[in-house]
């Protein structure tokens, strides 16, 4: 079709449920069924790719942490969301996309709140509901993830989601104290703290169990809600 046209140009536009393709001088020429007359891609190889490779330290300790509750809330029976800028990583060979959900399913949120959960970590769904939302914190500031999970608790106050901040064991005070601020009391009865060893014990334990296709394992992550003094006195730090 590009024979004879001077510009070269082409327009490819949908017309009365079908794709059609024009250039300069050429009566239309329906396309629809060459749109996915493509090669399927080579799959992915073991091993970390350039990507992985290229992160250390506090990076690849999210991609792991990251990776581990993919795969516990898979075992569980749930569909997994990630953000759409992480669906092209992996972690020891094993990308994200094909574990996790391509498009958010419609939550009935307004659009606020919509962009607020599709830029948390991780999020567990079961039958297009969110049962579980997880923000890890390696890389940036407590504050940071516990800022995303409070907008949500703001925007959506009615919701079940169960919310957890995951972190280093070491790190657990500094949530605490964070989880302390005035501005995160809708919070803090409700968000709860995860060690990043228990995530990777208990995916160790997933690893290790002799589950045929389709088994599903219940009840492996729990995490730690933290009790609110009776008078409570704001630590310096925050």
């Amino acid at each position: 079709m590009l024979e004879g046209v001077p510009s070269r140009r082409v327009d490819v536009f949908f017309e009365d449920g079908t794709y059609i393709l024009q250039t300069t001088r050429h009566p239309k020429r329906d396309v629809t069924a060459y749109l996915n007359a493509f090669p399927t891609p080579e799959p992915a190889q073991k091993g970390a790719g350039p990507e992985e490779e290229a992160r250390t330290g506090p990076e690849r300790v999210h991609l792991r942490i990251q990776s581990a509750l993919i795969s516990l809330g898979r075992a569980e029976g749930c569909s997994v969301w990630v953000p759409v800028s992480d669906r092209n990583l992996s972690f020891k060979g094993q990308p994200f996309s094909p574990r996790t959900l391509a498009r958010l399913p419609n939550l009935g949120f307004d659009e606020n709140a919509r962009r607020i959960v599709q830029n948390i970590d991780v999020l567990w769904l079961a039958k297009n509901v969110i049962r579980k939302a997880f923000e890890v914190e390696s890389t940036t500031s407590i504050y940071s993830g516990l800022l995303r999970l409070n907008d949500l608790v703001l925007a959506q106050p009615n919701n079940q989601i169960e919310l957890y901040l995951a972190a280093g064991r070491a790190r657990r005070n500094k949530v605490y104290s964070q989880l302390l601020r005035p501005s995160f009391q809708p919070l803090l009865t409700r968000c709860e703290f995860i060690a990043f060893e228990d995530i990777e014990e208990k995916t160790s334990y997933l690893e290790r169990l002799p589950l045929g296709a389709g088994a599903r394992v219940t009840g492996l992550l729990h995490g730690e809600r933290f009790q609110v003094p009776e008078h409570l006195i704001y630590p310096e730090e925050i």
